[in-house]
């Protein structure tokens, strides 16, 4: 579209090349019947670019007064802006509402492992002096090793259903003419429910606004809580739902006890048990034990046999560095053990590679707040934080873990 400028000088030159046409005759009368034409078709040409000239006119004024008027508003009422805010980190648990695997999460409703505090926690036992230093948890967190040891799978099925062989190898020799050997093979479907892991946190909704940090350390906490609670229930469930059935509650385990006077006096008795665990491992399970599981006083109680000398039987060398017993790692766990007032001291079994157990995840750590998870929440503006997972136990091959028990 041509501008207001290129139109004026567009008209200014045909009005130029009419008055060309009038210069070249002295008389009106001397205009032929062509330039007549011309005169007229020119004349309608400068009424077009004319009205063409007022009407970009019109506009171009009308832009301008909108112009002063949005000046004259910025000057006197200027438009409200919101101030940037720096946006904080997002917490864990708003990673995970806005993640994809819980946008598709669907809870068929399984019972749930309850595991709650009832405490609100307020801005007055979290004060704005205590936010600047540093929080020593009553409970240190505990990094869940036993759980690292074995591999997961998941599964969309609220039980996870599989099959454990039995098998007799009859494999022989066999002489010209005799009958082959027949081995046996035995199958026993096996269903692992899936359990829901879960606690809660009642907190208000001052306490989130007024310490930055309050959300995503809560968030870290209640993860842990329920961490914890899985490798107690992975270890030694007691498969009376809603619980799952541990690791070394499978029938099929191998089972031994050790027994004070069994051995002689500095004969490491407590070692030989653990190398019988072993043995029971690979003579029975038929796979090779890829660690030691151990509550921390059952570990003590190893690392300090002596032998008659009072030099200890492990040596330095198994000390030093990833400790290792009978050349397996060790791998410490506070929940078996005495302090949790279990028999079963020790775990020694073949772990990892999927061969002889799996953790089977329905859906991960998932943190999660409401307005309303109790009558009357909202009103007090009181915010609950959740933590909930959902998890099977898959034991394929009971025999590839021996328990001992006693060895603390």
């Amino acid at each position: 579209m041509a501008t207001l400028k290129e139109l004026r000088n567009e008209k200014a030159a045909k009005s130029n090349e009419l008055a060309d046409i009038f210069d070249s005759v002295e008389e009106m009368s001397e205009l032929t019947s062509d330039q007549k034409e011309e005169i007229k078709r020119r004349n309608q040409e400068l009424a077009d670019l004319g009205d063409s000239i007022t009407e970009l006119q019109q506009l171009e004024e009308i832009k301008e007064s909108n112009e002063k008027v949005e000046e004259k508003v910025a000057k006197t009422a200027p438009i409200y802006q919101e101030p940037e805010v720096e946006k904080a980190p997002k917490s864990l648990g708003q990673q995970f509402l806005e993640s994809n695997a819980y946008k598709s999460f669907v809870d068929h409703g399984l019972k749930n492992i309850p595991f709650e505090t009832k405490t609100t926690v307020t801005t007055s036992v979290w004060t704005r002096d205590t936010i600047y230093q540093q929080v020593i948890p009553a409970i240190e967190p505990d990094p869940n090793p036993a759980l690292d040891l074995v591999d997961s799978i998941n599964t969309d099925q609220t039980t996870y259903y599989f099959l454990q062989e039995g098998s007799t190898n009859n494999a022989a020799e066999k002489a010209e003419g005799s009958a082959a050997p027949e081995d046996a093979f035995t199958y026993t479907a096996v269903t692992a429910p899936v359990s829901k892991f879960i606690t809660t946190l009642p907190i208000t909704a001052e306490l989130l606004e007024d310490q930055a940090g309050a959300q995503a350390y809560f968030d870290g906490r209640l993860a842990n809580h329920v961490m914890q609670r899985l490798e107690k229930q992975f270890l030694i469930g007691g498969a009376v739902a809603p619980n799952i059935r541990g690791l070394t509650q499978h029938a099929g385990i191998n089972t031994i006890t050790y027994t004070a006077g069994a051995f002689p006096a500095n004969a490491g008795g407590k070692l030989r048990t653990v190398l019988d665990g072993i043995k029971d491992v690979e003579v029975n399970g038929k796979l090779s034990p890829d660690a030691v599981l151990m509550s921390p006083a059952a570990y003590n109680a190893l690392v300090a046999q002596v032998d008659g000398n009072n030099n200890f039987m492990l040596g330095a060398s198994a000390l030093a560095g990833t400790p290792t017993i009978w050349g397996l790692p060790v791998t410490k766990s506070s929940q078996i053990g005495g302090a949790v007032g279990t028999t079963i001291d020790v775990v020694v079994g073949a772990f990892g590679g999927s061969l002889a157990a799996n953790h089977v995840f329905r859906r991960g750590m998932e943190i999660s707040i409401s307005e309303n998870a109790a009558d009357g929440d909202f009103g007090k503006d009181i915010l609950t934080i959740k933590a909930s997972l959902r998890y099977a136990l898959a034991v394929y091959k009971p025999q590839a873990f021996t328990r001992i028990n006693d060895i603390e």
